[in-house]
């Protein structure tokens, strides 16, 4: 049916998203943090990766109807995900191209996403503070999305470090990412994994038990 067709355009996209992002990662930190001198070349590729990945996702979420929505919240949940994960990979690409001012916008963007603030339409989420972080769903329950939020305040964090008069900030971003790592990420087989992880589950968790 027209109905099949659609839901199976839309799963294609959501793991082509999740390529793009995948193959940006990997060029902006597989061979160490956010401060490892990049080749121009590759910063170009990772960039483009990531601008995909992201176009993917908003198109994905604009054809989202708000039915849609509450019927099948954990495919928008990880679509949204993916989106703010897209949005500090493409951060990063400025950051690393010496545009910290952009680059400070799309960080603080994917986290105000991952942590549910205001611009977060997750009509069926529920808060939670841990440690002082104001948490709301899916980031709370979803290892995968603590994973993107815990490496996007570090690299927000590296970001201020190299920012002068910024220390301060550097350090607070730290904190709350050390807080994510040790309180929220479930402590058996996923504190301290690397970011990666994020993107080797192309939907999300809830899709074992279905």
């Amino acid at each position: 049916t027209e109905e099949e067709e659609n839901e199976e355009g839309r799963m294609v996209d959501a793991i082509r998203a999740g390529l793009y992002a995948n193959m940006s990662h990997a060029l902006l930190y597989a061979r160490g943090g956010s401060r490892t001198k990049l080749a121009e070349r590759d910063l170009k590729t990772a960039s483009e990766y990531a601008k995909t990945a992201l176009k993917l996702c908003d198109a994905l979420m604009m054809t989202t109807t708000t039915t849609e929505e509450e019927e099948n919240e954990d495919d928008t949940d990880a679509i949204r995900t993916l989106q703010a994960r897209s949005v500090a990979l493409v951060a990063g690409c400025y950051a690393r191209a010496g545009s910290a001012v952009t680059a400070e916008g799309l960080y603080q963007s994917a986290i105000e996403t991952l942590e549910g603030g205001s611009n977060n339409n997750n009509v069926n989420g529920n808060n939670v503070n841990v440690n002082g972080i104001t948490l709301q769903s899916p980031t709370a329950s979803d290892p995968l999305a603590a994973l993107i939020l815990r490496d996007t305040l570090c690299h927000y964090a590296d970001l201020c470090s190299d920012w002068e008069n910024r220390g301060r900030d550097a350090e607070k971003l730290r904190e709350n990412a050390d807080i994510v790592n040790d309180t929220v990420l479930p402590a058996v087989g996923w504190r301290g994994k690397s970011g990666m992880y994020a993107g080797l589950w192309f939907f999300n968790l809830g899709d074992l038990v279905r």
